[in-house]
């Protein structure tokens, strides 16, 4: 795995933990404040996301920790149209670019964020560490609870 999964594997974890906290990334939707005319204005990139979705809290995170401008869509587990009509199937995250242009793959958002919004690249290259790799197989059942706290919390669990 690389060290890109496991960075990855830890900003995942780390959206779980910080989920709850409603103020830092929004229920519906992110406007950006024109301090020129005082007027709302609508961001540039817009997020499609599961609520109960890890692989949409890892897209999240890094719009939160570079600090871009985005307004976040929260899909029905039943919307099929909108996926299907934005990338060609039923997946999420989907990011959609101001040119309409739209893609998903949590990781591929990851990347195409980093490298392009909110300055230097903040992800490091893979280092290939053992030890590192290890400590994710040993922790692998913790990040499940944490990944899907709801299903952990229902009562048929």
């Amino acid at each position: 795995m690389s060290d890109l999964a496991k960075l990855a594997a830890a900003v995942t974890v780390g959206a779980a933990l910080g989920a709850t906290v409603k103020s830092v990334w929004g229920l519906a939707r992110i406007e950006v404040i024109s301090s020129l005319i005082g007027a709302p204005e609508k961001p540039a990139l817009k997020l499609y996301v599961y609520d109960h979705c890890p692989f949409c809290a890892r897209a999240r995170v890094i719009l939160g920790l570079k600090k871009v401008p985005h307004e976040l869509v929260f899909l029905a587990n039943h919307d099929e149209a909108t996926p299907i009509g934005l990338v060609g199937s039923k997946q999420a995250p989907i990011l959609q670019l101001p040119s309409g242009k739209a893609f998903a793959e949590s990781m591929d958002i990851v990347r195409y964020v980093d490298e392009n919004y909110g300055g230097p690249s903040i992800l490091a290259p893979a280092s290939g560490r053992e030890d590192i790799k290890k400590w994710i197989q040993d922790s692998a059942h913790v990040f499940h609870v944490l990944y899907h706290p709801r299903a952990h919390a229902a009562p048929f669990a």
